[in-house]
């Protein structure tokens, strides 16, 4: 179970991190 929340975890970072990356590059006129 431990290596299932552990993923979660890591995909949620991941999809903050890559929802600040899209913004950060919209904000920048990039896409």
């Amino acid at each position: 179970m431990a290596p299932i929340l552990e993923v979660n975890g890591l995909r949620k970072e991941f999809k903050g991190f890559a929802l600040k990356n899209i913004s950060f590059t919209l904000e920048r006129g990039y896409i």
